[in-house]
């Protein structure tokens, strides 16, 4: 049960801190998406099944400190980076059960062009689009842990309930989600603006 309350101190100070420590919080941005690419061109590369496991631990320690230091140092890759993914995922989930799309290819296209789109608006939106993500992201965090302090669950056993769809506690998690995030929203916002610009 000490995950669970590690993830809502984590979330907290995510959801209403990150703007205090956004090198942070784009460095752990950076290294999730550059840890998913490597394992993603381990598969793409790999000619069989054993290559993979070669690969795999290698690729993803690369890809993840490369895009780690790169959004650490320049960090209006995060807010793009984060944008796009986030948007992505949803997109992608949200046309399976929403259309009729009989292409896949057609699918992750339309979607690419979106998200994409969206994490150019982020990037241009930087300090706006990084508020919104650290304020969500870290009220997300924070309540699935409390849910899992509440429910009595393990936080993976939380996490691969919600994945598989066989979670009755979604509505607790989005009502901490929305009430945590525009708290925090409006937290950061503010303290931004004693922030000396940089």
């Amino acid at each position: 049960m000490a995950i669970n309350w590690v993830a809502v101190c984590v979330g907290l100070i995510i959801c209403f801190g990150g703007i205090y420590i956004k090198k942070v919080v784009s460095a752990l941005i950076g290294a999730s998406f550059g840890g998913m690419l490597g394992v993603i061109l381990a598969i793409a590369t790999a000619a069989t099944i054993y290559e993979i496991d070669d690969k795999l631990f290698l690729y993803m320690i690369v890809g993840a400190v490369i895009f780690a230091i790169l959004c650490a140092v320049y960090d209006r890759m995060c807010s793009a980076i984060a944008a796009f993914i986030v948007s992505f995922v949803a997109l992608v989930l949200w046309s399976f059960f929403a259309l009729e799309i009989e292409t896949i290819w057609t699918l992750f296209l339309v979607v690419g062009v979106v998200s994409f789109i969206l994490a150019y608006i982020a990037y241009l939106l930087d300090t706006v689009s990084f508020i919104f993500i650290t304020a969500f992201g870290g009220a997300l965090i924070a309540s699935i842990g409390f849910y899992g302090v509440v429910h009595h669950m393990e936080l993976v056993d939380t996490i691969v309930s919600m994945t598989f769809g066989y979670f009755d506690g979604f509505a607790e998690i989005i009502i901490g989600l929305v009430v945590l995030g525009c708290i925090g929203c409006y937290v950061q916002y503010q303290r931004r603006r004693k922030i000396p610009s940089e």
